[in-house]
């Protein structure tokens, strides 16, 4: 099964299919089934309380709706992940066949491998929400099958690829096909490169606009010489003129830097 978008969690399927049992909304059975398949594939590992919770569902529906042997191996899955939990809504006569199921004891074992196993390097096997390998050998019963990517995958770490719930049968070995499953490479995006505070950028308009303000006057002062009276005024100008250029060229390296530091930050 693969998964959908967006991804349902198994936990809140589990509690809708106990709610569609004690409600005896059996036709909501038959859509939860895919469904919780479906999340399988998208969601992180299931916990196996919540895969005991779903299978026990599945059993007390079955055992309802008077298919007795279905139900016997739900609630036997069921037991094996959680063999003192159960649903109180369901009654006593539920619990009774779940209870005989339980303590009878399973007999034999089958394997379950991939055909083809996955490529991606990222994706990990995971049986009943727990780390496995596959091929492998697994006890009778029904059993979650996940492909989780690792911590480390490029896209969505921590989640399922592929999921499935398979019935393991003594002596048989089950060959589960995942698709082709391409590498997973990180998705394309825009990428905003950080820049530094904004003061920076500031300051770098303010020097340049003061440098040229200051650049202006200076070239004005031979202007100003001109007009003057007396070799004072003259020399007072041509040294007004030095300093504003002075001022103007520092100004100008104060902007560049500012501007330089904005962009490297």
């Amino acid at each position: 099964a693969y998964g959908a978008d967006p991804c349902e969690l198994p936990t809140d399927l589990a509690i809708q299919a106990e709610q569609a049992v004690i409600e005896a909304r059996f036709d909501d059975m038959n859509a939860l089934l895919p469904r919780f398949e479906a999340s399988l594939s998208c969601a992180p590992a299931v916990d196996p309380l919540t895969l005991a919770a779903f299978f026990r569902a599945e059993g007390a529906w079955f055992h309802l709706t008077q298919l007795p042997d279905e139900a016997h191996l739900a609630f036997q899955s069921a037991a094996r992940l959680a063999p003192s939990a159960w649903t109180p809504a369901f009654g006593e006569e539920l619990r009774a066949v779940f209870q005989r199921a339980a303590a009878q004891p399973v007999t034999g074992e089958g394997s379950i491998r991939l055909e083809p196993p996955p490529a991606d390097p990222h994706l990990m096997v995971y049986i009943n929400g727990a780390p496995s390998t596959a091929p492998t050998q697994l006890s009778a019963g029904l059993h979650a099958l996940q492909l989780i990517r690792s911590t480390d995958a490029p896209v969505q770490g921590e989640t399922a690829r592929f999921g499935t719930i398979v019935a393991v049968f003594p002596d048989e070995d089950i060959r589960v096909n995942p698709g082709v499953l391409p590498i997973e490479t990180p998705r394309l995006e825009v990428i905003q490169r950080t820049r530094g505070p904004i003061w920076l950028l500031a300051s770098a308009g303010g020097a340049w606009l003061v440098s040229g303000v200051t650049a202006a006057v200076a070239l004005n002062q031979p202007n100003v010489a001109q007009e003057a009276q007396t070799l004072a005024e003259v020399n007072r100008s041509e040294q007004r003129q030095r300093r504003m250029a002075v001022t103007s060229y520092s100004l100008f390296g104060a902007g560049a830097v500012a501007t330089g530091l904005y962009f490297a930050w």
